[in-house]
């Protein structure tokens, strides 16, 4: 899946101003964070279509923790009494129907954007019915949304379409929770030029020959980063008594009661989005050091997602840290039941949530609101 493409400000259309907050209108959510920036002089053409996603408020949220705390509360009669994998279909068919959005919420949205000029037949209503989904035009979402979409720069670069706040008419806010693309810089904008040359360079590995952007099950990754196979086993001692300056994975086991890992069928799943990645040399001096049952070398199985790679090009505590702790306390925590790495997006264009959720989600994938990898 590739993100929508835009021109720079010097091939965009020129100026213009956005419409004016009116008395009906409130401002819906606000734009707060400062690595973003707008981008003195550019300008989106008003002609760019845009994938919008319109978050309903569902009901009965409320209940949500206490359905959570019930199967996690060691006092709850239904404690550990978790979904069996023939319920799970059943189950999810509940859950959504149980939060689904009032049939009131939906018709009032709808109205609106049918008032507004986006026609019902433009419109997909996702599988939870909790997302409403359209493409259009930045001149239409302006209109709707009483805002200015600008060109914004990342402190890392990378420019995107966005606003800095948005409204909705008074007797439509309490119905939605979020718009997007607004204030979530997801349209990312990259020069004609720069699309062509990184089209001709782009390799897919381990994504699919045919189809690189269709998610592809890989082989299980051994030892990328220059891992030593054998790494040494220092003579350091952890123990439940010291949990309170270590936090170790025998003392998450032992505060959370978790049970040891089995062979089961299932698999635990890890996302990382490139060119955030682990390195196995730093799984294996975790392993010597905190969880010495499992084997040096030990990896997860990587599930390829949009071109998505196990980077070690790039390596750092900003580019391995966080991959690295997920992955070793996973690991250590399920073993020998195996971890599975989700790993989005390729070193080009890196990849967001939302490329996640096109691969696990068909009726996202298919809709207004993700495209299909194919």
């Amino acid at each position: 899946m590739v993100p929508f493409i835009f021109l720079l400000a010097s091939a965009l259309a020129g100026y213009a101003t956005a419409l004016p907050s009116s008395s009906s209108h409130l401002v819906h959510e606000k734009r707060v964070t400062t690595s973003w920036q707008p981008v003195d002089g550019a300008r989106p053409d008003n002609r760019i279509l845009l994938p919008v996603r319109i978050g309903l408020t569902q009901s009965n949220l409320d209940e949500g923790h206490d359905l959570l705390m019930g199967v996690s509360d060691p006092k709850s009669e239904k404690y550990g009494k978790h979904w069996k994998l023939e319920d799970i279909l059943s189950s999810a068919i509940k859950i959504a129907s149980k939060f689904r959005p009032a049939q009131n919420t939906i018709d009032t949205v709808q109205d609106w954007l049918r008032s507004s000029g986006i026609d019902l037949d433009r419109l997909q209503l996702s599988g939870g019915e909790n997302w409403i989904f359209f493409n259009a035009t930045i001149s239409e979402m302006e209109k709707l949304l009483h805002t200015e979409y600008k060109v914004y720069k990342h402190e890392s670069g990378q420019p995107h379409v966005g606003c800095d706040e948005y409204s909705l008419p008074e007797h439509v806010k309490p119905h939605v929770d979020l718009v997007m693309p607004t204030v979530h810089f997801d349209v990312k904008i990259r020069p004609e030029y720069e699309k062509r040359s990184q089209m001709e360079k782009r390799k897919f590995t381990p994504g699919s020959i045919n189809n690189p952007w269709k998610p592809k099950k890989g082989k299980v990754i051994s030892n990328p980063g220059g891992a030593t196979p054998n790494a040494a086993q220092p003579a350091v001692s952890f123990s439940l008594a010291n949990c309170n300056t270590y936090i170790t994975p025998d003392c998450l086991r032992a505060l959370y009661n978790f049970p040891n890992g089995t062979l089961a069928k299932s698999s635990y799943g890890i996302v990382e989005y490139t060119p955030q990645a682990f390195l196995q040399s730093d799984l294996n001096v975790f392993y010597s050091n905190l969880a010495r049952q499992i084997p040096s070398g030990t990896a997860p199985t990587l599930d390829s997602i949009d071109g998505g790679v196990d980077q070690t090009t790039t390596t750092g505590f900003e580019y391995n840290g966080e991959s690295d702790l997920d992955l070793e306390y996973a690991i250590a925590l399920v073993y020998p039941q195996k971890v599975t790495l989700y790993q989005v997006g390729d070193l080009q264009q890196g990849a967001s949530f939302n490329n996640f959720l096109d691969a696990l989600d068909a009726s996202y994938c298919t809709s207004g609101g993700g495209d299909s990898p194919t």
